[in-house]
């Protein structure tokens, strides 16, 4: 995608999938990790002029106001870090956080700095290193323009905190469009921490290259220290604009974002396609293919088995679905008489509470 020229653009549609996803995971970011830590960042690594030439918020305003309309007891501190290369861009973000700087006083701190997100957190990064100190909790977004700032390397020191997480647009397509070009080569080398994108010129079809690269980068930020890994992307019409990828330490963290996704995309928790354009053929699940998933799970599992262990396994990234759709799934399935309850382990049919013990009827099918 081009970057724009002017200190403040259009809003595109893409832009705003995201940010329905974002606010909604911030909301419940804020409600786990603000009421049980003293001091939390979040950190907008291309932050932008914070606004749209319509007046929409941008990334750092969705931020804010995240804390300031929150309606849970947020104890913490919050420490938000804005960081935008181009100058005037800074500049306007600036006056806008004026605002907050005087309302959110008491409950946060808030810096606007002009500089590139490598340098600016290697710098950061390494000083911490140096003195041995931990990071706090930090949710960390990473939208770029390019791939030359967002190297893995910086990626993976974040992720060393296992309480810290990153929200990273991608461009896969684009990177596909360019791969052959002598310039890239270094810059792609850092992206994905290793040499292994080349791979993508022994496939032959778009499709195949697509997913080496979706698969790639997430097990790149495996690697580089993340428990889970999601990924949905932003799409016009057939068209994959860019993904997003969100890598973490956290059961919880992992399976909240699933949730902020599947409400931004209630059909098939996957993907962002504007209301303005047509979404047909575009999405290869549906809720009751979870159906499917969980018996398969189950065939993995020997005998009876626990909720628990289900529910630990809905939050991971081994499925897209998240654990708020597991019990509807299991009633349906139990409806069809695909499992069977343990009947000293609950009251009342059809529900599935704490200590619930369950198993496939026919597991041989």
């Amino acid at each position: 995608m081009p970057t724009p020229k002017t200190t403040v653009w259009e809003l595109d549609e893409h832009s705003k999938g995201k940010h329905i996803v974002l606010k909604r995971y911030l909301q419940a970011w804020l409600a786990i990790l603000g009421t049980t830590h003293p001091h939390i960042a979040i950190i907008d690594g291309f932050a932008g002029p914070g606004e749209y030439t319509g007046g929409e918020d941008g990334s750092p305003i969705i931020a804010l106001r995240a804390l300031a309309e929150h309606t849970a007891p947020i104890r913490a501190n919050v420490a938000f870090w804005f960081i935008e290369a181009k100058a005037d861009r800074a500049a306007n973000l600036e006056r806008l956080v004026a605002t907050y700087r005087q309302s959110l006083a008491r409950r946060a701190t808030i810096e606007v700095s002009h500089g590139t997100f490598d340098e600016q957190l290697t710098g950061v990064l390494t000083d911490a290193a140096a003195k041995k100190l931990s990071l706090v909790p930090a949710f960390v977004m990473v939208d770029p323009s390019g791939i030359s700032h967002t190297p893995m390397s910086v990626i993976s020191q974040i992720l060393k905190n296992e309480k810290s997480e990153v929200y990273i647009s991608v461009m896969t397509d684009w990177i596909d469009r360019f791969k052959q070009e002598p310039e890239f080569e270094a810059h792609l080398d850092g992206l994905f921490g290793c040499d292994e994108w080349r791979g993508l010129m022994k496939l032959a079809t778009q499709k195949e290259r697509r997913r080496f690269l979706l698969d790639l980068y997430a097990a790149c930020l495996k690697k580089a220290g993340a428990k889970h890994v999601v990924h949905f992307d932003l799409r016009r019409g057939a068209t994959v604009v860019y993904s997003i990828f969100f890598a973490t330490g956290s059961d919880v963290g992992c399976d909240k974002m699933k949730e902020a996704i599947w409400k931004a995309d209630p059909a098939a928790g996957s993907a962002f396609i504007p209301a303005n354009e047509s979404a047909l053929d575009l999405f290869t699940h549906d809720v009751g293919r979870f159906e499917h998933e969980i018996v398969a799970y189950l065939k993995t599992v020997s005998g009876w088995t626990r909720i628990s262990r289900l529910e630990t396994w809905a939050r991971s990234d081994r499925t897209h679905y998240h654990s708020g759709q597991l019990k509807p799934a299991l009633k349906n399935l139990e409806k069809k008489g695909t499992i069977e309850v343990k009947p000293a382990t609950r009251k009342v049919r059809n529900t599935f509470p704490t200590g619930t013990e369950l198993r496939l009827v026919n597991p041989a099918a």
